[in-house]
C-alpha cells in the first residue's frame, strides 16, 4: 500500500489515503521527532536493508508444511505472505475496533464483498460512484492497513513506509514472530510469545508447564508476554545455537520415523518408498501430543534452510533491532 505524502511539519509526517477521487479521505499522521539526528538512518543502511529483505524473500523451502491428514470439507489454501498480512490486518481492527469480534474469515469476507460481491445499487448511487456501505468498507479495510505502516527518514530527508506484514514475513513463522515482536510487540499475542519462548527454549518458569495449544491462552498472567519479549531483547542470535537447538528436539523423532520406515518398508515390500515414509511420519506425529507436532514441524522448517539463509536471516533481525526505535508511529486517523 501506498500512502501519498502531504506534507512534513516539526517531524510530524501527516499522510492521506483517498477514498475514491475527489471524495473523503482518511487523513493520517505519523508522529516522530526527526530534529534529533540520532531517529534518522543512512540511506545507505535503508538499501541495504532492502537488498537484504529481497534476498530472504526468495528463500524457498521443501517443508513448509507437514500435514498428517484428518482435514476435511473444501479448504482454500492461500500463500504464507497473504496469511500473514492478513492476521496481522485483523489485529489492526483489533486495536481500532476493540469491542468489534474481529476474525480471519469475517475479514476476508468483508474484503471479498466490498471488492467483488457488489450489492444491487439504485441508478442515483451509481452515478454517485459509491454506496454508503461501499465507502465504510474502504474506510474499514483501509484504515486496517494504514495502522500497520510506519516511516522511516533517512539524513537527506527522504521519508520511506515501513509496512509491517511486508517487512516482518519470513518463510519460517519463528522469524516472523521474532521480527514483529522486534518491531511492533503491541500486535504480538501471548500464544505467539509462546512458541516463541517453546521455540527458543527459554529457562521461565511460568510457561514450562503451560501446553503449546490455544486452550492455554487462559493460563497466561497479563505480563506474560512482557516478560518472554525481555528475555529475547537480551538474546544474541547464533546459526550454531539455533541450528543446535532444531537439530537436538528433531533428531529422537527422526530416529522413530526411520524405525517405522524400515518397518513398513519390510512389510510393504513393492509400495512406493515416498508413501511409506509419509505414513510413518504420520504414525510417530498421531502418537505425539500436540504441542509436540508443533514444535516438530516448526524445527523442520527451520532445519530446511540453508546456513547461509539462516545467517541472512539473524543479521536482518539486527537491523529491525536498530530500526524499531526510529520508525515513526501512527499518531491518528481522522475518518
Amino acid at each position: 500500500m501506498k500512502l501519498k505524502e502531504e506534507k512534513i511539519y516539526k517531524g510530524v509526517v501527516a499522510r492521506y489515503s483517498p477514498i475514491r477521487a475527489g471524495g473523503n479521505h482518511l487523513t493520517v499522521e505519523f508522529s516522530e521527532d526527526y530534529s534529533d539526528k540520532n531517529k534518522r538512518l543512512s540511506l545507505d543502511f535503508i538499501e541495504r536493508s532492502a537488498a537484504l529483505k529481497k534476498d530472504l524473500d526468495e528463500i524457498t523451502i521443501e517443508t513448509n508444511r507437514l500435514d498428517i491428514g484428518g482435514r476435511y470439507g473444501n479448504i482454500i489454501s492461500i500463500s504464507d505472505d497473504l496469511d500473514w498480512n492478513v492476521k496481522l490486518l485483523v489485529s489492526a481492527i483489533k486495536k481500532l475496533h476493540p469491542k468489534e469480534r474481529a476474525t480471519v474469515p469475517g475479514f476476508i469476507s468483508k474484503v471479498l464483498k466490498h471488492y467483488i460481491v457488489k450489492e444491487p445499487v439504485s441508478i442515483e448511487q451509481k452515478l454517485n460512484h459509491s454506496t454508503q456501505t461501499e465507502v465504510d468498507d474502504y474506510q474499514y479495510i483501509k484504515s486496517a492497513q494504514i495502522y500497520l505502516s510506519r516511516l522511516l527518514m533517512t539524513d537527506e530527508d527522504k521519508s520511506y513506509e515501513f509496512y509491517i506484514p511486508d517487512q516482518t514475513f519470513h518463510i519460517s513463522s519463528f522469524f516472523r514472530n521474532l521480527y514483529l515482536a522486534t518491531v511492533s510487540p503491541e500486535l504480538m499475542d501471548n500464544f505467539q510469545y509462546l512458541q516463541l519462548a517453546k521455540f527458543l527454549q527459554l529457562d521461565l518458569e511460568d510457561y514450562k508447564n503451560i501446553k503449546l495449544h490455544r486452550r492455554s491462552l487462559t493460563l497466561m498472567t497479563p505480563g506474560f508476554g512482557k516478560e518472554i519479549s525481555e528475555n529475547i531483547a537480551k538474546l544474541n542470535f547464533s546459526y550454531e545455537k539455533l541450528h543446535s537447538i532444531a537439530k537436538n528436539y528433531c533428531d529422537p523423532f527422526d530416529e522413530r520415523i526411520s524405525k517405522k520406515f524400515v518397518k513398513e518398508l519390510k512389510e510393504r515390500y513393492g509400495k512406493n518408498e515416498k508413501i511409506i515414509k509419509r505414513y510413518a511420519l504420520k504414525e510417530v506425529l498421531i502418537r505425539s501430543d500436540e504441542e509436540e507436532r508443533t514444535l516438530f514441524k516448526e524445527y523442520k522448517m527451520f532445519l530446511d534452510l540453508k546456513e547461509e539463509d539462516i545467517k541472512k536471516s539473524i543479521e536482518r533481525l539486527e537491523i529491525l533491532r536498530e530500526i524499531a526505535p526510529k520508525l515513526g508511529k501512527l499518531s491518528k486517523i481522522n475518518q
